[in-house]
């Protein structure tokens, strides 16, 4: 085992190893393909709870550079530092659930993280709500892990999807809604924790609540990302919280870590918005349930965390955490 320079101070354990992958025995399901996929990713760098999944050669291989020679490719410590900060900031700093210690998740024990080849994954990266048992031959049986993959072409140093992937966890966390103007958006405005900037563009100077015509745009958009612009970075600009979070209460092992190519993985002590965000979440773990009984919902089915039909509640929800942050919101 050989140290990480500049992650000795956030107990890393470094761990490379090439397992035989074990294949039989998985029922031809959905479960099993997701799990057997992911059972010939082979090499594993962790960080405490966070487990990082990659190949060096092949369909799915990172960039296998490692110019500090400590045998996991830079690419790949980019990725894991950017999601531990991310962690650091959300949690530890600004008071986030972690997600390995909600109700929800009690049961899993890592965070896993796997490079996937971006034709699997499909864009830069997938978070995923249910609790995974992957079947891993180093593993004890019955592990559980929640997860997200993340394209083998990712550039931590210019990309904040770690961060945005992350974040998806925290909302798993506390609510069921995956409504994808919610998770999205919200989810967008997170990126800021670690890149440069309290905040992305606002898009939208208006009355609270929106008018019924901008909330039906809003939540049938073609791109839900957009939501950002139009709904939760104006929120979070209007709403009377901090813009910024005290050194003090961030380690200088975080705000002194760097990637490969020198620049800081932490870019700045801003983040607008983090209170409102915060209690937002806090409120959306009890509209649904409000909504699951109003609903007629069975059990959270993906169409039905997904539902357009959860948006009501949602928006209705966000509101009231608004009006309680200080913005005049109208009956």
């Amino acid at each position: 085992m050989r140290s990480v320079p500049g992650l000795e101070d956030l107990a890393v354990r470094l761990a490379v190893l090439v397992a035989i992958v074990g294949l039989v025995g998985f029922p031809a399901n959905a479960q099993g393909q997701f799990s057997k996929l992911r059972r010939e990713i082979k090499s594993k760098f962790e960080i405490k709870n966070f487990r990082f999944f990659y190949n060096t050669s092949g369909q799915h291989a990172v960039d296998p550079i490692d110019d500090d020679q400590n045998g996991v490719p830079d690419q790949v410590e980019d990725v894991a530092k950017q999601t531990w900060v991310a962690h650091k900031i959300f949690v530890d700093t600004l008071g986030f659930q972690d997600p390995l210690k909600s109700e929800r998740y009690a049961k899993a024990e890592f965070v896993d993280v796997i490079f996937l080849s971006r034709k699997v994954v499909g864009r830069n990266g997938t978070a995923y709500d249910g609790l995974q048992k992957i079947g891993r031959e180093d593993d004890p049986d019955g592990l559980r892990t929640i997860c997200f993959d993340i394209a083998s072409d990712i550039d931590a140093r210019r990309n904040s999807t770690p961060t945005h992937e992350y974040f998806h966890l925290i909302q798993n966390g506390y609510t069921y809604f995956k409504t994808r103007w919610y998770t999205e958006g919200m989810a967008r405005w997170s990126e800021h924790a670690t890149s440069k900037g309290g905040i992305g563009k606002t898009n939208y100077r208006g009355r609270w609540p929106q008018s019924a015509d901008h909330q039906r745009k809003l939540f049938n958009l073609a791109d839900p990302y957009g939501s950002e612009l139009v709904f939760w970075n104006p929120l979070a600009k209007l709403c009377k919280t901090s813009t910024s979070f005290s050194p003090s209460n961030v380690s200088k092992a975080v705000r002194s870590l760097r990637y490969s190519n020198g620049k800081p993985v932490l870019a700045d002590l801003s983040l607008m918005g983090t209170e409102f965000m915060r209690d937002v979440l806090v409120e959306l773990g009890k509209a649904d349930d409000v909504a699951f009984n109003e609903l007629g919902y069975k059990k959270w089915s993906e169409d039905n965390q997904k539902s357009i039909g959860n948006s009501p509640y949602i928006y209705q929800t966000v509101m009231e955490v608004a009006r309680k942050h200080g913005l005049r919101v109208s009956e």
